[in-house]
């Protein structure tokens, strides 16, 4: 597995998409002590970023595979009651945002309510 991204939500790890061989996966693992497959991801996808904010992971770039580079965003909402996600695709598309972003530019307001 390579191009995936991991996360660290509410002490577990979080392994999203990524690719074997060559072709893109959509499949989310929980570690755990052991690696649980839980739900996957709305598209597979590789060389993308996952941010934790709150009670959200945010997927931002990546692509669908060597040909298709525009990418939505997915935003994973942690449901407490049944420890699931609620998964929401943005209508933002980014084109050609693959390899790990790294940056992210966000309105001056959104900068100072941040803790």
């Amino acid at each position: 597995m390579e191009y995936h991204s991991a996360v660290n939500f509410r002490g577990d790890v979080y392994l999203f998409g990524g690719s074997a061989e060559d072709i893109p996966r959509a499949a989310v693992y929980k570690f755990t002590g052991t690696w649980e497959r839980i739900q996957d991801m709305a598209m597979a996808r590789m060389g993308h970023r996952s941010v934790v904010n709150g009670d959200s992971i945010y997927h931002i770039g990546g692509n669908r595979n060597w040909l298709m580079y525009e990418v939505p965003y997915e935003e994973w909402m942690y449901n407490e009651n049944d420890q699931t996600f609620t998964v929401t695709i943005s209508d933002t598309v980014l084109d050609d945002y693959y390899t790990y972003p790294e940056t992210f530019i966000v309105n001056e307001e959104d900068y100072s309510n941040c803790t």
